[in-house]
């Protein structure tokens, strides 16, 4: 993947900063963005940098070393593209090494102000595309992998931080009124309009994520009362409660990496086999895990009690599971179709008529209504809206 793109390093020899492009860019949790073999740098998870961008040196360590150590334990940078006609120097370095909670954000410069477009990437049909192309790149044969990989796009890392990012969003606006035309966050601006979509994409990607938990925890399993589904939403284990952080692709519970730190240091672990085991055994449990978590987090979001769970609750939150699911497709699905626009054939038949220019488009692009991508959005549609509808039947006489 080529971005165009420059980086400022400093030459020791010269004292002078020089600017190298950078080459490639391997997305593969952690993003390692090569200039030379002695300039490379890593930044965690997906950070797309749009191609008119140049981050100065400065701005360039402070998000290097953010994702590195972290202001609070950890690097928190996820699907968020910065954007701008402009370089970017110091003083918005602040800014952009401030907003590593801003899941699935924008940041774009303009007249020099600093705008945060929170939540905006969740119906990008580039997000979509990623999380489905780096499954679809790990050719890993063998059975016994030494890294453990989560390539989930909505899981408990992600999920937790738009329900921070939500929370931040309604109490901007309720501080500072729904009126207000822009709000003042972090040394960055929200338009109004942004900061209430906001609040929307992530509630409908907590519904989705919550949703399809709820619906893979009831799968298969006959009910006669609303006891028996009360029994079965009980989680197996209380592991998953709490913060999740994504530690090079291995996606766990922050209690249990603590607890793997806490055995190193006591000795109860002393070999690399040890130590990788213990990482197997948390991807092998990532799902026992997430549901764990997102019990909990379904009882908050929704505000019910675990001891009065009924199956009209249940039935609730799977129809506005099917809202969301099919919501989020459609904006994806809109999305896709800019890239059929007539601006998007800007080169193609230079020298012929409209007509010309849509037929050379067709012919390298294809049409939209049979492009692959749209088909898969289109049968997923489907897809989901009839699993929503086996479960609410499966139910509905409780």
């Amino acid at each position: 993947m080529n971005i165009d793109m420059r980086i400022a390093h400093g030459d020791p020899g010269s004292g002078k900063d020089l600017l190298h492009p950078v080459e490639h860019i391997v997305i593969a949790r952690p993003i390692i963005l090569c200039a030379r073999p002695e300039a490379q740098d890593i930044l965690d998870r997906a950070v797309a940098v749009g191609d008119d961008v140049r981050l100065d040196r400065p701005v360039a360590e402070r998000l290097f070393m953010r994702c590195r150590s972290g202001a609070e334990g950890g690097a928190d940078l996820v699907r968020r593209i910065v954007i701008g006609r402009r370089d970017v120097h110091v003083d918005p370095a602040h800014v952009l090494a401030r907003h590593v909670d801003d899941a699935f954000s924008y940041l774009i410069e303009q007249q020099n102000t600093t705008y945060l477009v929170p939540g905006v990437n969740l119906r990008s049909v580039g997000t979509i595309r990623d999380a489905q192309k780096w499954p679809k790149r790990d050719k890993r044969k063998d059975p016994n992998r030494l890294d453990q990989i989560n390539y989930n796009l909505l899981s408990p890392y992600t999920i937790q931080k738009m329900m921070k990012g939500r929370s931040i969003l309604k109490e901007l606006r309720k501080v500072s009124g729904e009126t207000s035309e822009t709000y003042s966050y972090q040394s960055a601006k929200i338009k109004n309009s942004s900061l209430n979509n906001g609040i929307r994409f992530y509630e409908t990607a907590i519904h989705k994520f919550l949703g399809n938990s709820l619906i893979k925890r009831l799968e298969e399993v006959r009910f006669s009362s609303d006891e028996e589904i009360r029994a079965r939403l009980i989680p197996d284990t209380e592991i998953g409660t709490g913060e999740w952080v994504d530690i090079s692709g291995l996606i766990a519970p922050k209690s249990e990496i603590e607890k793997l730190m806490a055995d190193i240091e006591s000795g109860i672990l002393t070999n690399v086999d040890q130590i990788h085991d213990r990482f197997v055994e948390m991807h092998r449990n990532y799902y026992t895990y997430e549901w764990t978590w997102a019990y909990g987090k379904m009882l908050e979001f929704y505000n019910l009690r675990s001891d009065e769970i009924t199956a009209k609750d249940v039935i609730a939150i799977v129809k506005k599971w099917q809202e969301a699911v099919v919501g989020l497709d459609k904006m994806v699905y809109a999305d896709a179709k800019k890239e059929f626009s007539l601006s998007a054939m800007t080169g193609f038949g230079a020298d012929g008529s409209r007509e010309e220019m849509e037929q050379d488009f067709e012919q390298v692009r294809g049409v939209f209504e049979s492009n692959p991508f749209v088909t898969a959005v289109l049968q997923h549609i489907e897809a989901k809206t009839a699993l929503g509808n086996e479960l609410i039947e499966r139910i509905a006489s409780i």
